[in-house]
């Protein structure tokens, strides 16, 4: 089995902590500082529901939480996708950043995913997965009011159809 990224970089805390794996302005981060962060950010990610092979929207822009958050993504399995950091997040709603709006919105959610699947007339369909929270019992009526949300703030072809 080959190392992956995360691995790397906690044998590099763990050969080298005090070595500078990142630079920012006069701030100098080392591995050490940099694999500490990076478990944090993994823990509350999997606290949030991240589970493996979660796809991760991180609009950040180019500083040190960047690698942090990345790194932390990885470290639990999931699938990191950088985006824009000056897109809204209705422009990049498709797949990546709605579920990040929809936990914002109702307060029942504890997690959501948008993901493709088939469809026969346009090849593939968004299809929300919604996860209400513990002690709460799944409600229709959240799904019709997460999919009129979506409507009303991105394209028609990024919404969901179906939760």
């Amino acid at each position: 089995m080959s190392p992956t990224l995360a691995s790397v970089l906690a044998e590099s805390a763990l050969r080298r902590p005090g070595h500078t794996a990142l630079v920012h302005a006069s701030r100098r981060i080392g591995y050490a500082e940099l694999w500490y962060a990076t478990r944090q950010y993994a823990a509350a990610l999997r606290e949030r529901g991240t589970r493996p092979g979660d796809r991760i929207a991180l609009p950040l822009p180019n500083t040190p939480h960047f690698p942090m958050v990345y790194y932390g993504v990885l470290a639990l399995g999931a699938v990191a996708v950088p985006v824009h950091g000056l897109l809204r997040a209705e422009e990049i709603a498709h797949g990546s950043a709605l579920p990040v709006a929809v936990l914002e919105e109702f307060e029942e959610v504890f997690g959501c995913r948008c993901i493709g699947v088939p469809d026969e007339v346009y090849g593939e369909e968004v299809c929300a997965v919604v996860r209400t929270r513990p002690g709460t019992e799944p409600d229709p009526a959240l799904a019709a009011a997460s999919v009129a949300w979506c409507k009303e703030r991105v394209a028609a072809y990024k919404y969901p159809r179906r939760v």
